[in-house]
């Protein structure tokens, strides 16, 4: 018994010490750019939401400055082709965000060196490329087709963003309170808990969801400036009635995809989108 107790705490122990460096964090956007399998642009295709793994890189992007060249060099050595591409992107904002713009795009030129194959994606649209060929015009013109290093100065108070706004600027679907088999919805527990914050109908947290945010983002920004001010709150719903960008809403079990414009304009007319609590 005394044998098998030890071996267990030995084999926990060395479980404990290779744990991955961003797990140990809880940082799920380095879980999911580790196995990227396309290098996505923010445009919005089929899918009523970005792709996954372009809405993990902004996610890393919202605090720069606590991505650690422990992860960076974890993603290049482990990470797909892929995934090194937007190791290398964020290792530019990192790196800046940490004083240290000298070896800002040090792994842009490394990667200009390798050929491996990528796929790249943009809405609908695919295309074969390589990493060299990515990573080059990234050095060169700052920008592959419609994937570009963009200044990100909007992110520049994001680490005074309460934790609720930040979780809804990444929303991949509006939720009614409950969803699935009786569960509380996670993401209305966020759009709650940002109704309780001192926001106002200037507050700039609601603009940057409405501009920058998701699809679902920029309609819980709307229903935030609704519940702060009804003539403010439709005034921004107006806005978005001719936004096609596909979402999908959940209530419960059923899940349907609309339009953030659809959504918008039922709001407008009725004040409220079907089961939505306001």
């Amino acid at each position: 018994m005394r044998r098998i107790l030890a071996l267990l705490i030995v084999t926990i122990t060395i479980a404990m010490t290779n744990t991955p460096p961003a797990e140990a964090d809880d940082q799920k956007w380095f879980s999911t750019l580790l196995k990227a399998s396309e290098f996505a642009d923010g445009v919005i295709g089929e899918a009523p939401h970005p792709s996954g793994f372009y809405l993990a890189y902004r996610e890393a992007l919202l605090e720069p400055e606590k991505i650690s060249e422990e992860q960076l060099q974890a993603l290049q050595k482990k990470g797909s082709p892929e995934g090194k591409l937007y190791a290398a992107c964020l290792a530019h904002y990192s790196r800046i965000a940490r004083k240290n713009a000298a070896d800002a795009d040090k792994d842009l030129k490394a990667l200009t060196a390798d050929h491996s194959k990528v796929f790249y994606r943009s809405g609908c649209l695919g295309t074969n490329t390589t990493v060299s060929e990515v990573a080059s015009a990234l050095l060169d013109k700052k920008k592959f087709l419609n994937f570009a290093l963009v200044d990100f100065s909007s992110f520049k108070n994001s680490k005074e963003l309460p934790s609720s706004i930040l979780k809804l600027f990444s929303a991949k679907r509006l939720e009614n309170s409950v969803a699935g088999e009786g569960a509380r919805s996670r993401l209305y527990a966020y759009y709650k808990e940002a109704r309780e914050l001192p926001l106002k109908t200037h507050s700039w947290e609601i603009y940057w969801l409405r501009r920058d945010g998701t699809p679902a983002a920029k309609l819980y920004a709307g229903f935030l400036m609704l519940k702060i001010d009804e003539s403010s709150g439709l005034q921004m719903f107006r806005s978005m009635e001719n936004d096609n960008s596909k979402v999908q809403y959940q209530s419960g079990c059923e899940v349907e995809t609309t339009t953030v414009g659809s959504v918008a304009k039922e709001v407008v007319q009725k004040k409220k989108y079907l089961d939505f609590e306001i």
